[in-house]
């Protein structure tokens, strides 16, 4: 089931073009991991894809669930389950269960935590 879709989204700050041309769709249960330099727009997309920032943000964005934005959490480690990376963020220690619920991932007693 998709949670997101973004086709030819380009930001863009005063007079500079951070990016342009990003499309992707994002589906329950999977964890995405924005990399690139510092400066070219990696937190304004997330932002823009997470319904944050609007103003200099161009293409279409459609959310079909409500989206958890953790914004700048500590690196998605590969050899952990998505609900252990929600586990590592301290931000959702008390909402686990809830915020797993809703990205489609396996609970704490689905994996036994």
């Amino acid at each position: 089931m998709a949670l997101l879709a973004a086709a030819e989204v380009a930001i863009e700050r005063g007079e500079r073009r951070l990016l342009h041309g990003v499309s992707l769709s994002v589906d329950s249960g999977q964890v995405w991991q924005v990399l690139g330099a510092n400066g070219v727009g990696k937190s304004s997309l997330l932002r823009a894809l997470a319904g944050l920032a609007r103003l200099g943000v161009e293409g279409s964005i459609s959310r079909f669930e409500p989206l958890l934005y953790l914004a700048h959490a500590p690196a998605i480690k590969g050899a952990l389950s998505p609900f252990e990376n929600l586990r590592c963020h301290p931000r959702l220690r008390h909402h686990l269960d809830t915020c797993a619920d809703r990205i489609g991932v396996a609970s704490r007693s689905a994996e036994g935590l």
